[in-house]
């Protein structure tokens, strides 16, 4: 596994919970 990509996967999922809570 890269670290690159945990890096990804992390910043990808809480961009995803802070856009659902912009977008409400």
């Amino acid at each position: 596994m890269d670290p690159s990509w945990n890096r990804i996967g992390r910043c990808t999922r809480f961009c995803t919970s802070f856009a659902t809570n912009v977008y409400g």
